[in-house]
């Protein structure tokens, strides 16, 4: 039975784990990241809010500052909209293409027009999803910090990497066997590997647990 390691806690994987059994595959899921709050300051001046992983929301939900059910919301994807609906939330634009953020930017800048969003962030973010939008419309904040947890972790045949920030707590311990198979979480997290001097046999551009699912599917067929 092949191995794969997942770096999100299988409680973070919805429905993955309804599936889990169906596969023929050993899986690890262990994040390799995590989170605390920090102190900082709301914006007063914007119309929309973006989130781009759903972990903004609850920490934007836990510091009391803001009524979110008031928010015009956006969000990078259709796995982060569905959480945020779950949270009692409603979306009001979901990027197609979860797994390209520049274009996702590019998108939600002629959705957003001439209005002005507020973009709650970690301290590792990239904010890619800035690239397209003219500055003076942008209201960005780090309210949480993201702590790498690196660990080691005994080899595995399939490795799925979720952020760019797990790529870098996965090699404080690890290195990637010659042989494994790597799927990254979207672009960012592929170009993260690349500087590891590693590729990905595939990337999720959609950023779904669908996606990843067709995909090792694929490989229990190959």
């Amino acid at each position: 039975m092949k191995t794969i390691f997942i770096s999100k806690n299988l409680s973070d994987l919805d429905e993955l784990g309804d599936f889990t059994a169906q596969l023929e595959f050993q899986f690890y899921c262990q994040s390799l990241i995590r989170f605390s709050p920090t102190t900082f300051e709301l914006p007063i001046d914007f119309e929309v809010v973006f989130i781009s992983s759903i972990r903004s929301l609850q920490f934007l939900e836990e510091s009391s500052q803001i009524d979110l059910s008031s928010c015009t919301i956006a969000c990078v994807g259709l796995q982060t909209s569905s959480r945020i609906h779950k949270m009692g939330y409603k979306t009001s634009f979901i990027g197609s293409n979860a797994g390209n953020p520049q274009a996702i930017s590019k998108e939600f800048y002629a959705w957003l027009g001439t209005r002005t969003v507020f973009i709650p962030h970690s301290n590792l973010s990239l904010r890619s999803i800035e690239t397209a939008i003219p500055k003076k419309q942008i209201r960005s904040v780090a309210i949480y910090k993201t702590l790498l947890n690196g660990i080691k972790i005994d080899p595995k045949d399939i490795y799925v990497f979720t952020s760019p920030s797990n790529v870098d707590a996965f090699h404080m311990h690890n290195e990637l066997p010659v042989e494994a198979i790597v799927i990254a979480w979207g672009n960012s997290t592929r170009a993260t590997l690349e500087t590891y001097a590693r590729k990905s046999h595939f990337v999720l551009e959609q950023g779904t647990l669908e996606e990843l699912l067709l995909i090792l599917n694929s490989l229990i067929k190959s």
